[in-house]
Order: structure tokens, then sequence, then C-alpha cells
């Protein structure tokens, strides 16, 4: 799935909200212009403003499923594409 919107490219927000907070929770990823990429693996992962997203990341294994480790902040017009990867978990 492709991020570009109306902005010249840039990840609308509606649209990563619309997927973080699907009923039917699908992981995603979110790919960077600077190549870096952020696995969403549970919805409450996610913060999602009108131009920032804050992301959860698991660094460590065995880290429970909407548990961060760290936080990172994601300016959305640097998001330039959202693929679904793994299984669909629930948003419970």
């Amino acid at each position: 799935m492709s991020a570009a919107g109306d902005q010249g490219g840039a990840m609308q927000y509606r649209e990563l909200f619309k997927r973080a907070k699907m009923r039917s929770f699908k992981p995603f990823r979110l790919h960077l212009s600077d190549g870096t990429v952020y696995e969403v693996k549970h919805a409450d992962l996610v913060v999602v403003g009108r131009r920032t997203a804050v992301i959860g990341v698991q660094e460590r294994a065995g880290t429970p499923e909407a548990v961060a480790d760290t936080f990172a902040s994601v300016d959305l017009i640097h998001v330039t594409q959202l693929t679904e990867f793994g299984r669909p978990k629930s948003a419970s």
C-alpha cells in the first residue's frame, strides 16, 4: 500500500489512523524517506497526530505484545510507504 496523498506524497494522518484503529488490526511497517522502517505490531503502539505519529518500538525479544521499549516520533511527511506483515492481532 502506498502512502502517497494530497500533500505531494506525504502520509495522510487519516490513512494512518484508519489503519491503526481497524477492528481487525493487521501489523504494518512504516517506511521513511531516510530508509528507516518501523514495525507496528499492535494498535496500542501508535498514536496518530495531524502531522506526527509516535511509534512504540519493541527492541527486546520477549517484550509483551502491546508494550514499548522506547518511542520514536515520526513526521508524517517522511512516510513513503505503509506495508502489512505478519498475522492479524486483536486491538483489544
